[in-house]
């Protein structure tokens, strides 16, 4: 779900893999976290990178999604959940 990689120039880049969760992530980056700095990338794999200096307020935003991870993964089931009882209702109709 959240990879995290710090780099060699000062920065550290914390990549999010589920899809499910993006919009959690950058929300909670620019509310929380305004000031941290933050570039979002979507990358070519549909990856979100989420790249911010390695300084105070871009290793309190780090930490912050860390302690939010398990409440991502519980969003992720939810929507899992979600879209099979929908798949479910989609196939008994046919």
């Amino acid at each position: 779900m959240l990879n995290i990689k710090q780099r060699k120039d000062g920065k550290v880049t914390v990549y999010v893999t589920d899809a499910t969760v993006k919009e959690l992530v950058v929300s909670d980056i620019l509310t929380d976290h305004p000031h941290a700095g933050a570039a979002f990338r979507v990358l070519p794999s549909g990856r979100l990178a989420v790249t911010v200096k390695r300084d105070e307020s871009g290793i309190e935003m780090v930490n912050a999604l860390l302690e939010k991870t398990e409440g991502y993964r519980m969003e992720a089931r939810r929507a899992y959940e979600i879209d099979s009882a929908a798949m479910t209702k989609r196939l008994q109709l046919v």
